[in-house]
C-alpha cells in the first residue's frame, strides 16, 4: 500500500515530465498527462463457502408473533449542517490546460559533426539509438516550454582517418594533445622549464556523424530552435562527451562542433506526372498568324537566256510496245494551250527585245552627252 501510494504521489507530482517521456518513445499523440486515481477494489469471492452448513436451525422458532411493528423515526425538522458561506474549492488562479495552436509549428535542421572514437567503426542500432536519445533530450536545456517534442535521426555514418592521441603518464594535464606521430612531447611546466615526459599513444578514429533534428509543438513556435541547439552543443562539448559515454557509448573519446548543413527539400513521395500518348493541342486549321509580307505580283527574277542544260543525245524514256493515245497524236485534240517550247520561245525573245532596248537606250544617252 505504501508503494502504491508513493507511486501515485509521483506521477501526480510530475505530470508534465511524464507527458515529454511519452513523446519522446513515440506516443506523440499524448498531449496532456492527467492525475492518477486510485480505485477501490472488493475482494474476491471465496469459491467455497467459509463454513459448513449446520444441521439444525441455530434457535427454535418463536412461538408468537413479535410485538406491533416499529414506526421509524420522523425526520429532522432543520438540516444537519448549515450551509457554508462560502465555496468548498477556491477557484484556480490560472487554467488547467494550456491553450493550444490551431497549427502544429514545426522547425527542422541537417547537422555534421565528428566524434574521436577509439574503435574504427559506425555505431549499430542500438548504439544509434543511444546517441538520438541523448540529443533528443537536450531541448528542456535550451527551450522555455517542455511541450515541445524533439526527434534526432542519424542519416549517415563515415570512419575518417586515425590520428594520435598522447596522454601524459604521471602529470598533471587537463587536455589530450594530438600528435600525428611519435611516442614524446615536451611540455612547459613552468617558466623556464621543459621536461619531457614519457608519453602514452592511443590512435583515435574520426567518425563523422549526419543526423536531422526535427522541433514540433502545438504549445509554443519553435522557430530558432535549430540556432538554440546549435549553440547549446558547441558550447557544452565536454559534457556531450561525458553523455554519450554514460550512454554506454564508450568509445566516444571526444566531440568537435557540430556544422549546419543547408537544408535540401525531401523527394516526393509520389511519382511525376505520367506523359500522356496523345498530344496535349489539337492542330489549328489556320495559321497562327499573317505572312510577314505581301506576295508579289510577279516572279522573283527574270528567266535566263538560255536553257539551264544542253539538250541530251538520247530520249529520256524508253520507246513503249503500244502507241500512244489519239489524243496525244491528234492534232485537233491538243487544244489552244500553249506547250513548254513555246513558252521558252516567248521568253526568249523577250529576254532579246528587252537587251536590244537596253543598248539602244545606252547609246541614245551617249549621243545625247556629245
Amino acid at each position: 500500500d505504501a508503494y502504491a501510494t508513493d507511486f501515485v504521489n509521483f506521477i501526480n507530482a510530475n505530470l508534465t515530465r511524464i507527458t515529454a517521456d511519452l513523446n519522446r518513445v513515440g506516443l506523440v499523440q499524448v498531449l496532456d498527462a492527467q492525475p492518477v486515481l486510485i480505485l477501490q477494489t472488493t475482494e474476491e469471492p471465496t469459491l467455497a463457502p467459509t463454513a459448513a452448513p449446520t444441521l439444525s436451525p441455530t434457535s427454535a422458532p418463536s412461538a408468537k408473533p413479535t410485538p406491533a411493528p416499529t414506526v421509524s423515526q420522523h425526520p429532522s425538522a432543520a438540516p444537519s449542517d448549515h450551509p457554508s458561506d462560502l465555496p468548498s474549492y477556491s477557484p484556480s488562479a490560472s487554467p488547467t490546460h494550456e491553450p493550444t495552436n490551431a497549427e502544429t509549428s514545426l522547425e527542422e535542421r541537417v547537422y555534421e559533426q565528428d566524434l574521436d572514437v577509439t574503435v574504427p567503426a559506425k555505431f549499430d542500432e542500438a548504439e544509434q539509438a543511444e546517441f538520438e536519445y541523448v540529443y533528443e533530450g537536450y531541448t528542456p536545456e535550451y527551450s522555455s516550454n517542455g511541450r515541445v517534442t524533439t526527434t534526432c535521426e542519424i542519416l549517415d555514418q563515415r570512419v575518417l582517418g586515425a590520428s594520435r592521441r598522447l596522454s601524459m603518464l604521471g602529470g598533471k594535464l587537463k587536455n589530450l594533445l594530438h600528435f600525428s606521430s611519435g611516442q614524446d612531447a615536451l611540455l612547459q611546466l613552468g617558466p623556464g622549464r621543459r621536461h619531457r615526459r614519457q608519453q602514452e599513444s592511443t590512435p583515435v578514429w574520426k567518425l563523422r556523424i549526419l543526423y536531422r533534428m526535427n522541433w514540433a509543438s502545438n504549445y509554443t513556435d519553435v522557430e530558432g530552435y535549430s540556432g538554440e541547439f546549435l549553440n547549446f552543443i558547441n558550447s557544452n562539448l565536454a559534457r556531450v562527451t561525458d553523455d554519450l559515454q554514460s550512454a554506454g557509448l564508450t568509445q566516444v573519446n571526444n566531440t568537435n562542433d557540430a556544422l549546419p548543413q543547408l537544408s535540401t527539400p525531401r523527394p516526393s513521395a509520389a511519382p511525376t506526372p505520367v506523359v500522356t500518348a496523345e498530344p496535349t493541342f489539337v492542330p489549328s486549321l489556320a495559321p497562327t498568324s499573317p505572312p510577314t509580307s505581301p506576295p508579289t505580283s510577279g516572279p522573283t527574277s527574270l528567266p535566263s537566256g538560255s536553257p539551264t542544260a544542253s539538250s541530251s543525245a538520247e530520249p529520256t524514256k524508253d520507246p513503249t510496245s503500244k502507241p500512244s493515245s489519239p489524243r496525244d497524236t491528234d492534232p485537233g485534240a491538243r487544244g489552244t494551250g500553249l506547250s513548254t517550247g513555246a513558252i521558252a520561245g516567248i521568253a526568249a525573245g523577250s529576254v532579246a527585245v528587252l537587251i536590244l532596248f537596253i543598248v539602244w537606250l545606252y547609246r541614245r544617252r551617249s549621243h545625247q552627252k556629245d
